[in-house]
């Protein structure tokens, strides 16, 4: 992690920690946990689309930073 983030920042991007709990078998599109994961593919039963299960994961960890940025920044300025 240090590695990545030194490499990171000397380039400009932002780096933080999110917990990746959950993020694998939650479906990036409508948010449901009835999902089925085989291999690489993850299939949602509740809005029928089908992930790469690391896209969708990649995605599920980006909202969880920008969902937690937005409470902290609303937390801010109440």
């Amino acid at each position: 992690m240090k590695y990545t983030a030194y490499k990171a920042k000397a380039r400009g991007v932002l780096v933080a920690l999110v917990s990746p709990n959950g993020t694998s078998t939650r479906c990036s599109l409508c948010g449901s946990l009835d999902t089925l994961r085989t291999g690489n593919i993850l299939a949602c039963r509740n809005c029928g689309t089908v992930h790469n299960s690391h896209v969708n994961a990649a995605i599920n960890i980006g909202m969880a930073w920008f969902i937690r940025e937005e409470k902290r920044l609303r937390q801010k300025t109440a």
